[in-house]
């Protein structure tokens, strides 16, 4: 009885296998969502980052959820050839909006990152640890692009307790700082012609002292204006990555600053002015 009842329903429908098709379509999106693509991201991380970049690349946990449009990655790490650190976060969450296909652009309405680890290194033979990494990325990038920067709207990222090494090895004694915790926030950042966002961070130096900066800042052109404020900066751990190069011993003591200022950079030209 329930069954005939059941195909007396579906042969009401109009256009039963138009219907049929599409729940039959909706079921495997889901499917390759939740299932297929997590896996897929996870192994292909590490194979992209060793062919395009020559360098290694581990991550601990994808999660796909195609309903929401959303992405998190957990216990990412990229790393030289010799297993050093480059970058890491513990938690990567990007939520991604369909009206990128209003927009004609990249659009997402956040994107949460925790627990950043950047190094920056300074080699002994003065190369950037960075700068490397960043030509890698560019002698990957096809020869055909217009030099032109992908459209792109970002509407608000976090960062939460971040922390940046910097470490120079090219003196006679390493010189090492650390700058935690990190936290950034940035509104309506975009690609896009003329539109600029507010950002604010702060940070703390393990050495003592903290920083605040905040202002406004836009992608296209290049353009930021804002307040950089530094209070209780000790003399000592600048010093110790010019020692080699000043005949004075530590200092001691702390400082205070207080800053404003506006950078743009347009197709020639590079503006720097303290308002």
């Amino acid at each position: 009885m329930a069954a005939g009842t059941l195909i007396a329903f579906f042969r009401r429908i109009p256009y039963p296998r138009t219907v049929a098709a599409a729940v039959a379509l909706w079921f495997l999106y889901l499917v390759l969502g939740y299932f297929v693509a997590p896996r897929l991201i996870q192994r292909a991380i590490p194979d992209l980052v060793a062919e395009q970049l020559q360098r290694k690349a581990s991550v601990g946990e994808v999660r796909v959820n195609p309903l929401l449009l959303r992405v998190r990655v957990r216990d990412f790490a990229l790393a030289e050839t010799d297993g050093t650190l480059i970058v890491g976060f513990r938690r990567l969450l990007v939520d991604f909006e369909v009206s990128s296909i209003v927009r004609w652009a990249w659009t997402f309405s956040s994107i949460q990152l925790d627990g950043l680890d950047l190094r920056v290194d300074i080699r002994p033979d003065g190369t950037l640890n960075l700068a490397a990494l960043a030509s890698a990325a560019g002698d990957s990038e096809s020869s055909s692009s217009d030099g032109a920067p992908p459209r792109l709207l970002l509407q608000h990222a976090v960062l939460r307790s971040g922390s940046i090494t910097f470490t120079d090895r090219t003196g006679s004694s390493p010189a090492s700082a650390t700058v935690q915790p990190i936290d950034l926030e940035l509104h309506d950042i975009s690609t896009l012609p003329d539109p600029r966002g507010p950002y604010t961070v702060s940070a703390s130096l393990r050495d003592g002292g903290t920083l605040r900066w905040r202002g406004d800042v836009a992608l296209h052109p290049v353009f930021s204006q804002g307040e950089l404020d530094a209070s209780r900066l000790k003399l000592a751990t600048g010093w110790r990555f010019l020692r080699d190069h000043l005949d004075i011993a530590e200092p001691a003591g702390t400082i205070d600053f207080f800053a404003r200022y506006r950078f743009e950079y347009g197709q020639t030209v590079v503006d720097v002015a303290q308002p």
